[in-house]
């Protein structure tokens, strides 16, 4: 097969837009791309569909792991709202539940300052004490002291529920095309022959069923190593080729590809 980086990988009919394609998904900080995978419409697609579903599932754990997009790694990801037992509003970010509704200082303007509000820790009061203290001219070390001298109300944390969709349809198939496009942007003309067929068609329109094509591994965490995601492929000697997809280096899946005869296979590096 001649080299076609005019076909599209998925819906197999000629690019008319080039456009980037991220081999994963640019919110989840994605910077291995090629432009000669994929229509610009057929991008837009899957950003509107299964993409968008996959980035809401993932929003909460976003989040806590500080896991920044690519295209602002100085913006903090903002996690969707969750609701405690009692339905408080919390946000968690950065690794920290945090109220949505915020702490309010009262100041009498007799020497008689009010604290109110709920705080998830100590550390979020601290810094709310701090904060007014500076923007009033007040000394935010005496406040401190001062509150610490004085028997506070502490209450036990309340539960929170952290809704989890990573094993829905949707969520599958674009899990799915990151294996996919990893693999094409390794062997394009490899994965345009027709043993992929299925996955393309998977991966494009749902067609299948999910265990067919992937499951969810047990693959225990890389510790004492910074690492958000991982991508590999693996061709077994009956011709499968299977990629493992690691998210957050905690959600782990086996995608399979397809089977191949073909051994002049995957060059070049893993993200």
């Amino acid at each position: 097969m001649t080299d076609s980086p005019e076909i599209d990988i998925y819906t197999l009919a000629p690019i008319r837009t080039t456009t980037r394609e991220h081999v994963f998904p640019s919110f989840l900080g994605g910077a291995l791309e090629s432009k000669s995978l994929i229509d610009q419409d057929t991008n837009t697609s899957f950003g509107r569909g299964i993409e968008a579903t996959l980035s809401e599932a993932l929003g909460v754990f976003r989040g806590y792991f500080d896991a920044r997009g690519q295209r602002n790694r100085n913006k903090p990801p903002r996690s969707p709202t969750l609701f405690t037992d009692s339905g408080r509003k919390v946000r968690i970010e950065q690794g920290v539940i945090s109220g949505i509704n915020k702490l309010k200082i009262n100041d009498d303007g007799k020497g008689k300052l009010e604290i109110y509000g709920e705080a998830s820790d100590a550390k979020e009061l601290r810094k709310a004490i701090r904060k007014y203290a500076k923007r009033k001219g007040y000394n935010p070390e005496e406040i401190l002291s001062k509150l610490e001298e004085h028997q506070a109300r502490t209450e036990i944390s309340e539960r929170v529920t952290i809704p989890c969709e990573l094993w829905d349809t949707p969520v599958y198939r674009a899990i799915t095309k990151i294996a996919c496009n990893f693999f094409a942007h390794r062997n394009k003309n490899l994965f345009l022959s027709p043993e992929f067929n299925p996955i393309r068609a998977y991966v494009l329109n749902g067609q299948g069923n999910n265990p067919e094509f992937i499951s969810v591994a047990q693959i225990a965490p890389i510790q004492g190593h910074h690492l958000d995601h991982f991508v590999s492929l693996k061709h077994y000697d009956d011709g499968a080729v299977e990629c493992g997809v690691v998210l957050f280096n905690n959600f782990s899946y086996i995608v399979r590809l397809g089977k191949c005869i073909e051994k002049r296979l995957f060059r070049g590096p893993t993200e």
